[in-house]
């Protein structure tokens, strides 16, 4: 039997709104995102805010981040000789939403290394 919580839209949004202002859950260049121990303390902040478990919380943020990516993955995938009217544009309700963790893994911008010279055990850039 299981015992596994049915989320309505408001309950899936307000946890949305609250993970967005935990940005040591999301957000992989916050200080705090690589502390397990907070992160876990934070979850547990929103279950209890929410009255689920952690583990739901965890279930429940895990499934809407999965499929926020596949939308943006729709979005974004542009097929061959489509016009911008063919372009796909996402219709589920927490696209928009979760529109906070777009940026979440862009890369981050490289530095050419090619014009550097090396005097002396010294670094000079060109």
């Amino acid at each position: 039997m299981s015992t596994e919580k049915d989320w309505n839209q408001d309950q899936i949004l307000k946890l949305i709104d609250l993970v967005q202002q935990s940005e040591n859950i999301w957000n992989p260049s916050h200080k705090l995102y690589r502390n397990r121990i907070r992160r876990t303390d934070s979850i547990n902040e929103i279950a209890n805010i929410l009255g689920v478990s952690q583990q739901e919380v965890d279930k429940k943020w895990k499934i809407v981040q999965s499929q926020f990516r596949r939308e943006q993955h729709k979005v974004n995938s542009k097929k061959s000789g489509a016009g911008t009217d063919d372009n796909y544009s996402s219709a589920w309700y927490l696209y928009k939403p979760l529109s906070f963790l777009s940026d979440r893994n862009k890369p981050k911008p490289t530095r050419d290394t090619y014009n550097i010279q090396f005097i002396d055990n010294t670094t000079v850039e060109k």
